[in-house]
């Protein structure tokens, strides 16, 4: 169940943009329309209304553009990912996209956070969690592709996920769907 999504820098959406399920203090026809999970409040349900041009449509193919990351992720490196960012200043064309999703599946919180240009995946996170926050992150240098900067390092895990990062294409996210 989605709790929050947000973009930032993606077609017609320039700043942060958050579409929120979380249920405000409202209880009007709460048995209908509120999950309850934990002290978390979720609407079952939500409308984008807004007049023409207001990034109503954006909000829904930067989800879309999102379920396509993960779940048909690239097979070429000199494949592109298909979106522009907002092209109504120069500063935003070369700056890169961000996306961030909370959601539960089976009474795990998860937050997933993306980093991308047209050409790679820059930076991505996960955390799941209803006891421990764990974090997956993979980050890639723009001027070397081949450099990965794996921050376990430090801990059991980078045996583990180094060489998997090593061998990652860079315009596909790490954390894609087999």
């Amino acid at each position: 169940m989605l709790i929050e999504f947000k973009i930032k820098n993606f077609a017609s959406i320039k700043s942060v943009q958050t579409l929120s399920m979380i249920a405000s203090a409202d209880d009007t026809l709460e048995d209908y329309y509120i999950m309850q999970h934990g002290n978390l409040k979720l609407l079952k349900l939500a409308v984008l209304y807004g007049p023409n041009a207001s990034g109503k449509t954006t909000i829904l193919k930067a989800l879309d553009f999102l379920r396509q990351l993960v779940l048909n992720p690239k097979n070429q490196k000199s494949d592109t990912l298909n979106f522009l960012p907002f092209q109504f200043d120069e500063t935003s064309k070369k700056e890169p996209s961000w996306m961030q999703i909370s959601f539960l599946q089976n009474q795990i919180k998860y937050d997933y956070e993306v980093l991308f240009t047209q050409k790679c995946v820059l930076e991505e996170k996960l955390h799941y969690y209803p006891k421990v926050a764990v974090e997956i992150k993979q980050n890639t240098d723009l001027k070397d592709y081949s450099k990965q900067q794996d921050y376990y390092h430090k801990t059991n895990l980078y045996k583990v996920l180094y060489p998997l990062l090593e061998n990652a294409l860079k315009n596909a996210a790490f954390l894609e769907k087999d």
